[in-house]
């Protein structure tokens, strides 16, 4: 699994009980950061009165290429979030033909819905436990589980595909309600802003969009929640125009709104919660359209 142990992991402790004594051999690869805080030592001392200390392997929190490596070493991707926003991992050891189990529940849903290669458990760890059981006893299941991981996410989940349904919108909220045409004439003025600066999912996925849109021809600036950070310096780094901001109150919002007026901004697109707030209130008093990209799927 993967996920610093706010993600209730120990639900996999429970799960991880009842797995061994059909397949003692089965041990728990966590990403996740080590240090010594309350969350870590009360879920190593749970897994030491388990039995457990010996079956967790600690990876740490890995780059972008060891993750690689981690997901060809694993045989299932298992997932305990109950409230993750999207879960982007799991997408990616699905890409890499793991199998994924997963509880039914929070944003992974959307990734696993109807999907060849996952589960979504109801119920808890013992549930979860007699499912990855189920599936790891049976070879042919799991071969072809495995086989349609990369074609879900090819078809369903590839970045180009996405990009095109965001223009889609942009483009339908600024043609007025117009018939849009396959190609616009003119690019569009886009302000992305996003309202955490570090390395996750949600921001992955938002650098994404920032650097095809620019690909595309388009004007994008980019305003983050403070002035230094993964989003930031990835930002800059493609050359791209950002701003970092508090984005704490009514003086950030006038900011945004002069800088609205000053670039002809086009169409507001905004990613996670505070961000989500600000492009609200900016669509209010500016009239432009506003696309909220909330990454949780109870406002989905």
């Amino acid at each position: 699994t993967v996920g610093d142990l706010w993600n209730n992991q120990d639900d996999l402790l429970d799960a991880l009980v009842e797995i061994r004594k059909e397949l003692p051999e089965t041990r728990f690869a966590l990403v996740a950061n080590e240090s010594d805080n309350g969350d870590v030592r009360k879920f190593k001392d749970r897994a030491a009165g388990l039995g457990l200390t010996d079956a967790i392997l600690w990876a740490g929190r890995l780059s972008k290429n060891d993750m690689l490596s981690f997901y060809a070493d694993i045989d299932i991707a298992v997932s305990t979030h109950r409230n993750e926003g999207f879960g982007i991992w799991v997408l990616e050891a699905l890409a890499i033909a793991k199998p994924a189990v997963a509880f039914n529940a929070g944003g992974i849903r959307d990734s696993l819905e109807d999907c060849p290669a996952g589960v979504l458990v109801n119920g808890g760890a013992r549930e979860m436990a007699t499912q990855i059981v189920r599936l790891l006893n049976n070879d042919a299941k799991y071969k072809q589980m495995s086989e349609a991981g990369p074609r879900w996410v090819a078809d369903r989940f590839n970045r180009d595909r996405m990009i095109q349904d965001y223009y889609g919108f942009f483009e339908t909220l600024t043609s007025s309600g117009q018939k849009k045409s396959e190609h616009r004439v003119a690019p569009l003025n886009i302000l992305q802003i996003i309202s955490k600066n570090d390395r996750y999912g949600a921001q992955r996925v938002f650098l994404d969009q920032v650097k095809i849109l620019h690909q595309m021809g388009n004007s994008v600036f980019v305003v983050t929640r403070g002035t230094e950070g993964y989003v930031t310096d990835s930002v800059r780094a493609m050359g791209i125009p950002c701003y970092g901001i508090p984005m704490k109150g009514l003086k950030d919002i006038f900011f945004l709104r002069k800088f609205l007026k000053e670039y002809k901004i086009d169409v507001i697109h905004t990613s996670l919660d505070r961000a989500d707030y600000f492009g609200l209130l900016l669509s209010w008093l500016t009239r432009r359209p506003v696309i909220s990209t909330m990454h949780v799927r109870r406002y989905h």
